[in-house]
């Protein structure tokens, strides 16, 4: 569980039988001040994705399968080479159904239209790699899922109160603005799909 205010992620045993958490260790984030704000776990358990709100940045870890302990691999920022960084924030991480792409949302806590998403490309063995920002077509992206069938991402806009759908290319992993400015009574802070 990551821990943003003690910049660690925090381990814990699952009891499902007493439905109880016993706190087993935790894991560092390289670096000091990264902010660990969400994480997913590929399908098989083996790479746990952490994404950093205060350094813009997703760190991979191996998980131990026996006790739950992390390993740190590498650290990878969210935006491109020169990118600004003051007034950024990210906010959510999700791995595509194929595992083949893996997306955050990043806000801009200044309102100066830099709200992205970002696209990594996984390797089968878990090394990622940024092959894109692309604009959020929404203001304060705080949240985005993807559908159950890969094809599309559909981002809410926290204070734009819109909604923008991206679809997803098969083969790259691209998003294509597809449709914004829909309109979304409230701030959107959750996208889930029901199964």
């Amino acid at each position: 569980m990551p821990d943003l205010g003690i910049d660690k992620v925090m381990i814990y045993s699952l009891d499902p039988e007493r439905a109880t958490l016993t706190l087993s260790g935790f894991a560092d984030v390289p670096g000091g001040n990264q902010g660990p704000r969400h994480m997913k776990f590929s399908n098989d358990g083996t790479r746990a994705y952490v994404l950093n709100e205060l350094s813009l940045s997703i760190a991979t870890y191996s998980v131990n399968l026996k006790n739950g302990h992390l390993e740190h691999i590498d650290t990878q920022s969210v935006l491109t080479h020169g990118s600004a960084t003051k007034g950024m924030s990210c906010a959510e991480i999700r791995i595509h159904p194929s595992e083949q792409w893996i997306y955050t949302s990043s806000r801009d806590l200044d309102g100066q239209g830099r709200d992205l998403l970002s696209t990594f490309q996984r390797a089968a063995d878990g090394p990622i790699k940024l092959i894109a920002n692309t604009p959020a077509a929404v203001h304060f992206p705080r949240n985005f899922n993807i559908d159950p069938s890969g094809k599309w991402l559909i981002v809410g806009g926290q204070r734009s109160s819109t909604l923008a759908i991206f679809s997803i290319n098969q083969d790259s992993g691209a998003l294509t603005l597809k449709s914004a400015d829909i309109p979304f009574e409230g701030q959107p802070t959750c996208v889930e799909f029901l199964q």
